[in-house]
């Protein structure tokens, strides 16, 4: 699932804004490094499957397949053919990792001014990227979980709407880097 997000954003997202940048499998706490300089992975283990920057705006994006063409959401709850299906808790992993990311960014003298935003995205087992179809009940608070398709255009949408879209900031950059859970060896 996780490799099918990641796909869909880089062609979706990342081919619209050139600025953006994509990471996956984020630690949301800090990493530790033991006596010996070497990288210790958080207690608790705690990620994010995805993280898309563009300037100083991050939207921390989670995903799941759902079996069923349309479900509905209370803005509590998703549910599909009688079930609840239950969501990351995304509100809290944005806090924590804007908070571990200033926190890193006061310790190299930088203190950015991030925006954060989430985006659930769900997938169809035929990979229809307009179902499940989500209807909306009662008063919705927090961002709705959407198809593919619609969370994909409202995440470009976000970034671009935000006020450094075409920066890179390559502080924040090297801050998620750090962060990685499996970072690139150079």
């Amino acid at each position: 699932m996780q490799q099918r997000t990641a796909a869909l954003l880089e062609k979706h997202v990342l081919g619209q804004l050139p600025a953006a940048r994509l990471f996956n499998d984020v630690l949301l706490d800090p990493v530790e490094t033991d006596r010996r300089g070497r990288r210790r992975t958080p207690r608790g283990d705690q990620r994010a499957e995805h993280v898309v920057a563009c300037g100083q705006t991050l939207v921390l994006v989670a995903s799941l397949e759902v079996p069923a063409d349309a479900v509905s959401w209370d803005g509590r709850a998703l549910r599909a053919r009688g079930r609840t299906i239950p969501l990351p808790n995304l509100s809290a992993a944005v806090r924590r990792l804007r908070g571990t990311l200033q926190e890193t960014a006061r310790a190299a003298g930088d203190a950015p001014a991030l925006q954060t935003h989430t985006q659930v995205i769900l997938h169809s087992p035929d990979g229809d990227l307009f179902h499940p179809v989500v209807e909306s009940r009662g008063v919705a608070s927090g961002a709705a979980p959407l198809p593919a398709g619609r969370a994909l255009s409202l995440i470009a949408e976000t970034l671009a709407a935000s006020a450094q879209a075409n920066l890179v900031d390559r502080h924040l950059m090297t801050a998620l880097r750090d962060q990685l859970a499996t970072p690139d060896v150079d």
